[in-house]
């Protein structure tokens, strides 16, 4: 299977990538240019008319959207790296819950809202970390006992809220954890990965 991936490094393309990394794919990543507006170019534009990183090609059929490109790769290479349990089991829908939550709530948090602002489409950041460190007290992964998508997911957005993690120890102990396993090194070890912030 030939598997493209189109993004930049340090944002939601990293998480796709790192799901590639710890499956042991084979791929080709075209980074793109996107404060050159690259992206916007029709050869791209015309795959994935919204024009937003990350999306990949699998055999030449595009797939967009982190999260699903993460747990169609996940369930398609399950036989190369178990990333993600059968449906039948238990765990299955606790690890889509956290992949959601991550590239969702998480992700969408607000840095500068308190926990008594007015009701929000967007929680809190300070309430979305402290109900995150209650879960992670105990765990070193947040679902299914072991590591699956939803850690990436989950560590990888925690790098963008890195410096609000000092009251946190639960959520530090486990973003570092996470992010010392080989496939987030590599990724992040890039010269491009480097240069992008």
């Amino acid at each position: 299977m030939r598997i493209e991936l189109f993004g930049r490094p340090y944002n939601r393309t990293d998480r796709v990538q790192w799901t590639l990394e710890e499956l042991g794919l084979d791929y080709t990543y075209h980074i793109l240019d996107v404060f050159g507006l690259e992206h916007r170019k029709p050869a791209f534009r015309d795959q994935y008319g919204l024009a937003r990183l990350p999306f990949i090609r699998l055999d030449g059929q595009v797939l967009f959207e982190s999260g699903a490109i993460m747990l169609v790769l996940a369930e398609h290479f399950r036989n190369k790296v178990d990333l993600i349990p059968e449906k039948s089991e238990p765990g299955y829908a606790k690890v889509l819950q956290w992949l959601f939550f991550a590239n969702s709530t998480l992700d969408a948090a607000e840095e500068n809202t308190t926990s008594n602002a007015p009701p929000s489409p967007f929680a809190p950041l300070v309430d979305v970390l402290s109900f995150l460190e209650a879960k992670l007290k105990d765990r070193d992964f947040i679902a299914a006992g072991r590591f699956t998508i939803s850690d990436i997911a989950l560590a990888n957005n925690l790098k963008y809220v890195h410096s609000h993690l000092q009251s946190f120890p639960g959520i530090q102990r486990y973003f570092q954890h996470q992010t010392a396993r080989p496939s987030y090194q590599k990724i992040k070890n890039q010269k491009e990965y480097k240069a992008s912030y």
